[in-house]
Order: C-alpha cells, then structure tokens, then sequence
C-alpha cells in the first residue's frame, strides 16, 4: 500500500509542477504516517494521515475561509462531496482526477500515446482501490 501511496504523491507531485498557483493536500485513512519520512512537504503538496479521512475532509472543508479557490476530489458522496456540495465548494470524483492527473503529454507524432487498460499507472490506481477494499 505504502509503494502505491508514493506513486500517487509523485504523480501528483508531477502534475501540481506543472501548474502555477496550484497546491494539494492528501488525506489517507490511517492513524498515523506508516512511515515517518517527511513525505509531502513540497511548498505545492501536503500528506496527512487521519483516523477518519472523510470527517478529516469535511473538517477542512467547513473550516475552510477559502472554499471558492478548493476543489475537492472524492468518491465519497455520502459524506465528502455532500460536504462539498452543502458548502458550496467545487468536487470531482477520484476516477476524473485520476484521468485529469494522468493524461500524457502529446508524442513527437502529435498524438497521445495509448496506456491502455494495462499501463503501470492503471495499475497502481487499481492497486490503492483494491487496498481500500473499493474495487
């Protein structure tokens, strides 16, 4: 779970390098950090580790003075994105950020390459919702 944690970040770490002005914060459901490696400390992306995520979320999103500049991504529609919704905050599920965060650049033919159903990316997603008892 942890392998697939940090391919997650550094996916996402890729994506928020390529934005300006664009910072995120990753909420896992656990306890504690399984591994105290000041992971998630870029100015751009902050990793946290919560007993609950979800009520973590809403917590953030309820106390946030800044909600019109968040978007919140989840699949969680009973408790998350009815938060989101409910505060007025922008949200997209896990699956369309996948996507969103996971596009390939364009090959030097113009074209975007293929990943497929077996790209080592798919996989690692598949991995974490297997982990999370999702999928």
């Amino acid at each position: 779970l942890e392998e697939c944690r940090y391919r997650l970040e550094a996916l996402l770490q890729g994506y928020l390098d390529s934005r300006k002005g664009v910072s995120a914060v990753i909420v896992y459901d656990s306890p504690r950090d399984p591994v105290s490696s000041g992971r998630g400390r870029s100015g751009k992306m902050k990793v946290m580790f919560a007993e609950n995520a979800d009520s973590r979320i809403s917590g953030m999103i309820s106390g946030g003075n800044r909600t019109g500049d968040m978007v919140v991504v989840s699949s969680d529609r009973r408790h998350v994105i009815s938060s989101a919704r409910s505060s007025r905050v922008n949200h997209m599920s896990s699956e369309d950020f996948w996507k969103l965060i996971s596009k390939r650049k364009k090959t030097s033919t113009g074209r975007k390459p293929d990943p497929g159903r077996n790209s080592e990316t798919t996989a690692w997603y598949e991995e974490i919702l297997r982990k999370e008892g999702k999928l």
